[in-house]
């Protein structure tokens, strides 16, 4: 892995990731509403997993498309349980998760429900 780079993808909605000029996976989202986006797909190619990529891909998202957070649901297992590590417990595949951007760093909280 010599060049790794996140570019920009304005018809998708998306950051892709690009490690030495091949697509290597993407982060998308939908409905930014006042800079507060719904997660859509994330996707790594299996030889890239466990690198840290997914996080780097949602904090350039935030960046790039000038995100304050975004929430998370219907995740699958393998998301799910990189939510639990982030958060700190237990989480079903659809219990929301919201994520705050502040630069490098992500916060994230579970809405209280009502």
């Amino acid at each position: 892995m010599k060049k790794i780079e996140f570019a920009k993808n304005e018809q998708e909605s998306q950051i892709d990731l690009i490690i030495d000029g091949v697509a290597a996976g993407f982060c998308s989202f939908d409905d930014s509403n006042g800079g507060f986006a719904r997660m859509g797909k994330i996707e790594i190619d299996e030889d890239y997993r466990g690198m840290g990529f997914y996080r780097q891909l949602l904090v350039n998202m935030c960046r790039v498309f000038n995100l304050q957070g975004f929430y998370s649901h219907e995740r699958n297992s393998v998301s799910n349980r990189i939510y639990e590590r982030w958060v700190g417990e237990e989480l079903d595949e659809d219990q929301q998760v919201d994520v705050w951007c502040d630069g490098e760093h992500l916060e994230f909280a579970i809405p209280e429900e009502d």
